[in-house]
């Protein structure tokens, strides 16, 4: 939508009155470019496209110029509003507000040693826990149940935009904009493929290169290869629209990483090394589940057994962080089980960091109500992966949010904006209600006028 709009701002503005034809591929292998050059599209078959972000761009300078200026009048001071940016400064003002206004509560975790593992109860009522540990504290235990299930964890999916500032900003502490623009640079390079992209699959006219690709890589980086046929898990046509995911480039498997920045170098990483996990196999593990009898009192063990580390192998984690229990069975006695109290309290939610904000953002849609608006807004949420991060700089510079360390925190600025404008500003049901009106205007279901007078 967006990229219509700014040929069609060119071309007018240019005076030009040529007919024009259009090139349309998520592509850039030289199969798919060739293809969409011997079968160009008229230009004028994407009209209602170019309305649609025409409207948006109107709507949007419009809506936020005019209530910036009202009610920065009304309250006698500097408040920016935007469709996009205001719900976002919401959000995190409800998150803080609901941190300040949490009451924690006290709760009991009692600790049994059965020797071979750790039981435990957790107790809410702390007079009925002390009765607990008294009645259980050196008694004898049984096992009572032992559930055994094998789990499979299948591999994750190829990096949008918004993934990879997600894992970026959780592993590496990268704020969005850092990430974009670390990617970006990647991409000028040749590293990586086009960045600003809200889709993780591959078209299937790119398996062949991908499989060279994976390849490639795993010799390179001295990896073992993974079952190249499982390709098909990250194909899915339908599932591309404008641009496929982040992916490196075939010419980045003959390049060196050494002339490269730390940053970009760690960014690189991360993306081929979604590549190769996204087709290697489902990690399974046996997951097992004990319950410890002890006078009547149950207490419950829990852990976890690597049975095959599939795609997880190219991850940095290892079956050390495990709690495995072996070695037991139904009916065993534990003897003289000596039972330690942990008080502990209910913790408030946690303060947004870019990673959780970014999930929020992109899920806007699920907090909508209405059926209609939530399918408008399901595959955007607040913003686009291009946008959000400028979206959260944005709000920063205008004094609305500040970043402490990884966590995003509001200012009294950003709750004095959310207690003086309309919930209906604040709200991302403004965003669903648009976006669902220029669905239909872009497939020819509406008219701009209708639109333009809402």
């Amino acid at each position: 939508r967006e990229g219509e709009l700014i040929f069609r701002l060119v071309y007018q503005f240019a005076g030009c009155k040529k007919p024009f034809k259009r090139l349309w591929i998520s592509s850039l292998e030289k199969k798919a470019i060739i293809y969409g050059f011997k079968n160009l599209k008229n230009g004028n078959d994407f009209d209602n496209l170019y309305y649609s972000a025409s409207c948006r761009q109107k709507a949007d300078w419009l809506v936020g110029m005019n209530m910036t200026r009202l009610f920065s009048c009304l309250t006698n001071t500097k408040l920016s509003i935007g469709r996009v940016r205001t719900p976002t400064v919401k959000m995190i003002v409800d998150r803080d507000r609901e941190i300040k206004n949490f009451k924690p509560k006290d709760y009991i975790v009692l600790n049994a040693d059965c020797s071979k593992f750790i039981a435990t109860k957790k107790v809410i009522d702390l007079n009925k826990a002390e009765e607990i540990f008294n009645k259980c504290n050196h008694q004898d235990g049984i096992i009572k149940n032992i559930d055994e299930k094998e789990k499979i964890m299948n591999p994750p999916t190829l990096f949008d935009l918004t993934s990879l500032q997600q894992e970026a900003n959780g592993l590496l502490g990268y704020t969005s904009q850092q990430t974009l623009d670390i990617v970006q640079s990647l991409y000028e390079k040749k590293f990586v493929t086009y960045p600003r992209t809200d889709s993780k699959y591959i078209t299937d006219d790119m398996a062949m290169s991908t499989k060279d690709v994976i390849t490639s890589l795993a010799s390179k980086y001295n990896l073992n290869v993974p079952n190249i046929n499982n390709i098909k898990k990250i194909i899915n046509n339908k599932k591309v629209s404008d641009h496929h995911a982040i992916i490196p480039t075939k010419e980045s498997c003959t390049m060196s990483i050494n002339n490269l920045s730390l940053e970009e170098k760690n960014i690189y990483n991360l993306i081929y090394l979604r590549l190769i996990m996204s087709i290697g196999n489902p990690y399974t593990y046996l997951s097992t589940s004990i319950i410890v009898d002890i006078k009547g009192e149950e207490f419950i063990a829990k852990g976890n057994q690597t049975i095959n580390l599939g795609w997880k192998e190219y991850e940095n984690q290892t079956a050390n962080k495990e709690k495995i229990i072996e070695d037991v069975h139904v009916g065993d006695i534990i003897h003289n089980i000596n039972i330690q109290k942990e008080k502990k309290q209910t913790s408030p939610p946690k303060h947004f960091t870019e990673k959780t904000l970014l999930a929020k953002m992109e899920t806007a849609g699920k907090i909508i109500l209405e059926e209609n608006l939530k399918n408008a807004m399901k595959d955007s949420g607040l913003g686009t992966p291009a946008t959000r991060a400028s979206i959260i700089e944005g709000i920063i510079s205008n004094g609305y949010v500040i970043r402490k360390q990884k966590q995003l925190m509001a200012t009294e600025k950003a709750e004095f904006l959310v207690d003086n404008i309309p919930e209906k500003l604040s709200s991302p049901i403004l965003t669903g209600e648009w976006e669902q009106k220029l669905s239909l205007i872009e497939k020819g279901e509406s008219e701009l006028l209708r639109f333009q007078t809402l």
